[in-house]
């Protein structure tokens, strides 16, 4: 009798690991999707066909995209809690939490830290 052969149909995907981890590289540190297309190789084009049809690429592309946030984020927190430092605490305060506050006073005795609101916008 005769051997079976299988043959592949169509293109093979451009979207290997290799593809992934160079898109993954570029959106790592705030690289645009074009920039990270363009360094991959491939067309945004084909970046938006796997978005809507791969969730495992959805997940792994978008915290790609905030990586970055989420490092410099740790980096304040830890200034913050580790180093018990006033100006970063200040700074956290006036750009994250409490966004209608115009002025801070802030203290440290080397134990905790003391905040006090003395400009505030309601």
């Amino acid at each position: 009798m005769g051997k079976s052969i299988t043959k592949n149909v169509g293109r093979p995907s451009v979207m290997t690991e290799e593809t992934m981890t160079k898109l993954e590289s570029v959106l790592k540190v705030g690289g645009t999707i074009e920039e990270a297309c363009s360094y991959a190789g491939i067309s945004s084009r084909t970046y938006r066909r796997h978005l809507e049809s791969d969730e495992d690429f959805v997940r792994k592309m978008t915290a790609a995209q905030f990586y970055a946030d989420i490092v410099a984020k740790n980096v304040v927190v830890d200034d913050i809690v580790k180093n018990r430092n006033v100006d970063t605490s200040k700074w956290w305060l006036e750009k994250r939490q409490f966004k209608n506050i115009r002025g801070i006073e802030a203290s440290s005795d080397g134990e905790g830290i003391t905040v006090k609101i003395v400009d505030y916008e309601e």
